[in-house]
């Protein structure tokens, strides 16, 4: 669980957009990012951008009494008491402001986010809806682990793989 000051913010991938409104990010997946303010991330994929998901997607990865940091996107308002949220007013041009006792803004979901894109633009090219939580999940490792040695990411890489195997039968069938 996610804990702390935990920012949650939302990003379409995929496909070059057309037009403008609703049925033009039809081709677009939704990404939710949570971002543990000096810890880990998690990203998951939505089928739809709705409150009831975003809410669901928070309650199961953050911990109770944690801050919840978003955008003012409607889907966020009307958020479970257990969880102190607060939000950005990124329509009246607002992206960080102080209180009393933490600066409340959406920073290092934005930086996630736009590290993704750039995986997606400059290295990876093409994503498909069925392989994205692959992706997602190594940009997630990459984000959790910046602050280790290449030597050090690795040997986690290795142990998580350890007592698994991948052959390409599976990966040929899936698509069938």
């Amino acid at each position: 669980m996610l804990k702390g000051t935990v920012e949650v913010d939302e990003v379409y991938l995929g496909g070059k957009q057309k037009g403008h409104g609703y049925k033009s990010l039809s081709k677009k997946s939704c990404v939710v990012s949570l971002v543990e303010r000096g810890g880990k991330a998690r990203s998951l994929v939505l089928d739809r951008v709705t409150a009831q998901n975003l809410r669901n997607a928070i309650m199961e990865h953050v911990q109770d009494g944690s801050v919840v940091v978003t955008d003012d996107y409607f889907g966020y308002r009307g958020m479970s008491k257990i969880f102190k949220h607060k939000s950005v007013k990124h329509r009246a041009e607002e992206y960080a402001r102080e209180e009393k006792d933490m600066v409340v803004h959406t920073n290092n979901v934005e930086s996630k986010f736009s590290l993704l894109r750039r995986g997606m633009i400059g290295t990876f090219h093409q994503v498909s809806k069925k392989h994205l939580p692959l992706y997602l999940a190594e940009f997630d490792h990459r984000f959790n682990h910046r602050k280790d040695t290449d030597g050090q990411r690795t040997v986690f890489a290795l142990r998580c793989a350890e007592g698994k195997r991948l052959t390409l039968k599976p990966l040929k069938n899936r698509g069938k």
